[in-house]
């Protein structure tokens, strides 16, 4: 997969138990040349990873990838489709290719349980 390329820098700040909002807007460059920017103020929960997979995919690892996704889960700019693939390209981005097995486990989520998520906003 080839890498997209990250802009900025991820500043959040802790609003409660599972909410945080972006403090400094940054933007995501895919690997086609499509430009995604998470605007400042968005209230993100960092991914939205259920309990059993939290000993596997820490919200942290990949924050910026997570928050690009949810970005565009929020806004619609994209197909559901799309925006699940711009969070894989963008784990690989951040891993250097190097997180094949967790992008899966992810994917796999993503497509089971995603479409409530894209269905609420």
């Amino acid at each position: 997969m080839k890498p997209g390329r990250f802009s900025g820098y991820v500043c959040l700040r802790w609003c409660d138990k599972t909410w945080w909002r972006v403090e400094k807007s940054f933007s995501y460059t895919t690997a086609d040349g499509d430009r995604y920017t998470v605007p400042r103020g968005m209230v993100t929960d960092l991914g939205s990873i259920p309990r059993v997979f939290w000993r596997v995919l820490h919200r942290s690892e990949f924050a910026p990838a997570y928050l690009v996704h949810d970005y565009l889960y929020e806004a619609h700019c994209t197909t559901r489709r799309e925006a699940d693939r711009i969070l894989l390209e963008g784990i690989s981005t951040l891993t250097a290719g190097d997180a094949t097995g967790k992008r899966i486990i992810i994917w796999i989520a993503l497509r089971l349980f995603g479409g409530f998520v894209w269905q609420r906003k």
